[in-house]
């Protein structure tokens, strides 16, 4: 007879360990921001682990042009490092299961880049026989205007052959930069001419139509809005017509340039017949969006607005 015998093997599992775990959130209190502007990212570091983490850090990777100033919250000492790389301590112990929440108020400074741009942040948790670290990210987009600016109106949109109007331009240098010179160009239509300019810093008309220009009269500092009002004058003989005047800024030394249309009808009988310019019989969907943008801009009124329109639906 034989004997069958079992063997069993039991296998002896190694201990586990405790260590804590680390797991770090972000969120901005704002989507978009400006140059000058300050805005706040809340940071959220908790230890998702079965240990103790006897300190905490969160190290902050800061885009150029966006600095981190202040942080409050739960267990600093403060800000420490040189862009890009900032940091900031969570002194005493952080247990299984609990979150420290701080946050950082960054500034926005001209030399931000434009656009979106990350802020990432990594959050640290030191235990007593191992280390945890996580990863976390918030984006902020950064909305700078151009360098150069250049808006205006007409004093009228209306006029007659022989008759003068004025536009009045404002010139803005939106960057911190200071232009050494800058300019404005007028390139105007058949029978407009440019015939006098005055305002703030700017010399002279030069050249002859319809390319006409006029410069500053000295460097233009940064954020600065220069004002100035050109007279144009209708030929006599000019016929019934839709008239563009097209004007380009420019900024030496400071990033930018901006152009602007202006138009103005010559010998218009009605609203209607102003905007009654694209050739075609009738007012049509693109000159009624144009009367709109122009009610938009002040430079027409709401019932001459409902005039066209009401020609459009006839």
């Amino acid at each position: 007879m034989s004997a069958l015998i079992a063997l069993s093997m039991v296998a002896v599992a190694s201990p586990v360990t405790a260590a804590p775990q680390a797991v770090i959130d972000a969120s901005a209190d704002t989507t978009t921001v400006a140059p000058g502007e300050t805005f706040n990212v809340t940071y959220e570091l908790s230890n998702t682990g079965s240990d103790d983490a006897t300190a905490g850090r969160i190290d902050l990777s800061t885009p150029t042009g966006i600095n981190a100033t202040s942080v409050s919250g739960d267990g600093l000492p403060g800000l420490d490092g040189d862009p890009p790389a900032v940091f900031y301590g969570l002194s005493g112990r952080i247990t299984p299961g609990e979150t420290r929440t701080t946050t950082v108020t960054y500034t926005v400074t001209s030399a931000a880049p434009d656009g979106e741009v990350p802020l990432d942040a990594d959050g640290f948790l030191r235990g007593t026989s191992s280390n945890a670290t996580a990863t976390t990210s918030t984006r902020i987009t950064v909305d700078k205007p151009s360098g150069l600016e250049l808006s205006g109106s007409p004093s009228t949109v209306n006029t007659q052959p022989g008759e003068r109007f004025n536009v009045t331009y404002q010139y803005t240098n939106n960057q911190s930069t200071t232009g050494l010179a800058g300019s404005i160009e007028l390139n105007t239509s058949d029978n407009i001419t440019p015939v006098a300019v005055s305002g703030d810093g700017f010399d002279g008309l030069n050249g002859q139509p319809p390319s006409v220009l006029y410069g500053a009269s000295g460097p233009i500092p940064g954020g600065a809005t220069l004002t100035t009002t050109v007279t144009y004058e209708v030929d006599a003989n000019s016929p019934t017509s839709t008239r563009r005047i097209i004007s380009t800024a420019t900024i030496r030394n400071a990033s930018g340039s901006d152009q602007l249309s202006t138009r103005v009808n010559i010998g218009a009988s009605s609203i209607v017949d102003q905007y009654d310019t694209n050739g075609q019989p009738g007012i049509q969907t693109p000159e009624v969006l144009q009367a709109i943008v122009d009610l938009n801009s002040g430079k027409l009124t709401t019932p001459e607005v409902l005039q066209i329109i009401v020609a459009f639906n006839s």
